[in-house]
This record gives C-alpha cells, structure tokens and sequence, in this order.
C-alpha cells in the first residue's frame, strides 16, 4: 500500500465544519493549533497543521514568518482562511 502524500493526510485528518473551516482533528497543542509528525531528512519533526497546510495547497511561507488564520480558529487548516503576515 503505497504512502499517504502531506496533502492527503492532512484532508484525511481534517472535518469540514458550518463555519466553513476545515478543522483539524488530530493532536493538537494546549492552545487548540493541530500537530503534524513529518519526516524531514530522516528525522521526525512536529510541525503545525495549519503552517504545513498553507505550504502545502498555497506556497511558500515568505516574506513574513507567521501564517495566521483570518477565522481566528487555531485548530482551522482551510488555506481560503490563512494568510501569511505579521
């Protein structure tokens, strides 16, 4: 069975809800941001759901180096609802 891709585990771990977000629904941290064990150069990495969604449906995070959430909902991986700033 071949590999789930970022993007397919990250829509697999995720539930579109009313407020139109598309909400994480793995672990997440104590303030409500999902958590994403990624392997990067051979190593285990936790990354943040919504950080690595942006990467990986909008682009490239620059030039600033928060994504945030114009929905205000940490748990929100909708790249319609991110943006990249300060």
């Amino acid at each position: 069975m071949a590999r789930m891709t970022l993007k397919q585990r990250l829509l697999a771990r995720s539930k579109r809800v009313k407020s139109g977000c598309l909400e994480w629904m793995g672990k997440r941290d104590k303030h409500g941001y999902g958590r994403v064990s990624v392997l990067i150069n051979g190593q285990t990495k936790v990354k943040f759901a919504h950080r690595l969604s942006y990467q990986e449906f909008v682009g490239e995070i620059a030039p600033y180096p928060n994504v945030l959430h114009k929905c205000d909902n940490p748990s929100c991986i909708e790249s319609a609802h991110l943006f990249n700033g300060t």
